[in-house]
């Protein structure tokens, strides 16, 4: 009985897994293609999109087994993903067409606040789990922290670039941001190193670089505390 509970288990993770990768896929090509224009960008943007939506009818399958506050989260979640599937497909629309610009006013005004309202849900998802799963907090950490990293990098990026893309893309804008990618993809594939990004300025760009070197030394201290 106790296996199969742990099995379930295992498989919920899975799915949250799966979820989790397909939706910061989605959102970094996305991402590559507000800045680019790349056609192949836009296609795998919207290919993740899809494999989130089958994996999200995955997830579906275990509700049966979650307590009253998953069940809250799960339907709030399903809710803002069904409100950001088409947001990002009409930014990509828009991007795609000769009115590009008006994608700057989508990603502040509309998806920014919906990403981050699915950040929030995810992360009381992960709180609940863990007090179920102990046994499993170090997998389930390292599933959610990669998609809460990836959403406040992108996104701040994303509204970053688009601003600027009715205009020439200077070196000064874009190696920062290029610094911010890189670092997050580090931070993506388990090395949390000691570097942090310059902050040269305190505008956009120079608040990015301290949120993301102070989000950086949180996840430093929480490793330690696991350790300990």
């Amino acid at each position: 009985m106790k296996d199969n509970k742990n099995s379930k288990d295992k498989q919920l993770i899975e799915a949250l897994g799966n979820i989790e990768t397909t939706t910061s896929l989605a959102l970094e090509r996305a991402d590559e293609f507000l800045l680019s224009g790349n056609p192949e960008f836009k296609k795998e943007s919207l290919d993740n999109w899809k494999k989130n939506i089958a994996y999200m009818s995955v997830l579906k399958k275990y509700k049966n087994n979650f307590n009253k506050a998953q069940i809250k989260n799960f339907e709030s979640l399903q809710v803002k993903l069904n409100q950001f599937g088409p947001l990002l497909e009409q930014i990509i629309r828009i991007r795609s067409g000769a009115e590009w610009n008006l994608a700057n006013h989508w990603v502040k005004t509309d998806a920014a606040p919906v990403a981050f309202r699915i950040k929030e849900l995810l992360q009381e998802m992960t709180s609940v789990q863990e007090e179920l799963l102990e046994s499993d907090v170090a997998e389930i950490s390292r599933k959610t922290h990669f998609l809460v990293v990836l959403l406040v990098a992108l996104f701040f990026s994303a509204a970053l670039i688009s601003s600027a893309l009715g205009a020439n893309i200077t070196s000064s804008i874009s190696k920062p941001i290029l610094d911010v990618c890189n670092l997050a993809d580090e931070i993506a594939h388990g090395n949390q190193t000691k570097k942090r990004l310059p902050v040269f300025s305190g505008n956009e760009l120079g608040t990015l670089s301290q949120s993301f070197n102070q989000l950086l030394d949180r996840l430093q201290e929480e490793k330690l505390e696991n350790k300990d």
